[in-house]
């Protein structure tokens, strides 16, 4: 006989994420649309998951890195007359603040066992055992906050305070979290006129 306790719906199926943004556009902005974008991302898969939900938008992006050779180093001025040659308008910066992760016993998992046999002349014997384990939930908060950048003034156009939080008995990776803030990011940007999505014509 099996048992399961005190198991929520979703952790049954799979682990649960939810990334909820607070955002702002400066009044002046009200109607800016981004064209080329570069991105100053914390990690190479914060830059891939953000090239990932960009497909289907209105907009050229770039990597930051991609723009200046590793081998030499670089003026304040230079880096800006460098991103200014390659027809960048905006840049968007993303830094994660926080990061926390937890677990806990949300429950135990019980397996029961039993067997009978006989030895014969009317006699039955029984014996039994069963196991328990405890069914851990994960636990990943993570704050972070994104800011849109009009290169041609160096003013902030957009900025979005994030938090993302997972939890399930499946581990969350990180990089679930980054998918779930870039997605997050990227609706928020669209919601806020600031990016197009490009309609397919059918």
């Amino acid at each position: 006989m099996k048992k399961i306790l005190l198991i929520p719906f979703c952790l049954i199926l799979a682990s649960c994420i939810t990334t909820k943004v607070r955002d702002f556009t400066d009044p002046d902005y009200t109607n800016y649309a981004v064209k080329k974008i570069l991105i100053d991302a914390p990690t190479l898969f914060f830059y891939e998951s953000f090239s990932s939900n960009l497909q289907n938008i209105d907009v050229q992006h770039a990597t930051i890195e991609s723009l200046f050779l590793p081998t030499r180093t670089y003026t304040e001025s230079e880096k800006i007359e460098i991103i200014r040659n390659n027809g960048f308008d905006s840049l968007l910066a993303i830094e994660v603040a926080n990061e926390d992760q937890s677990s806990t016993i949300i429950g135990y998992n019980t397996n029961s066992y039993a067997n009978a046999y006989s030895t014969g002349y009317n006699s039955t014997y029984a014996s039994g055992s069963s196991t328990t384990t405890p069914i851990v939930s994960h636990n990943r908060s993570t704050q972070a906050q994104a800011k849109l950048y009009d290169l041609k003034t160096g003013r902030i156009i957009w900025i979005g305070n994030l938090n993302t939080k997972a939890s399930g008995a499946l581990y969350m990776s990180s990089g679930a979290t980054i998918n779930s803030m870039t997605r997050k990011i990227v609706t928020s940007l669209i919601n806020s006129g600031h990016l197009t999505k490009i309609e397919i014509k059918k």
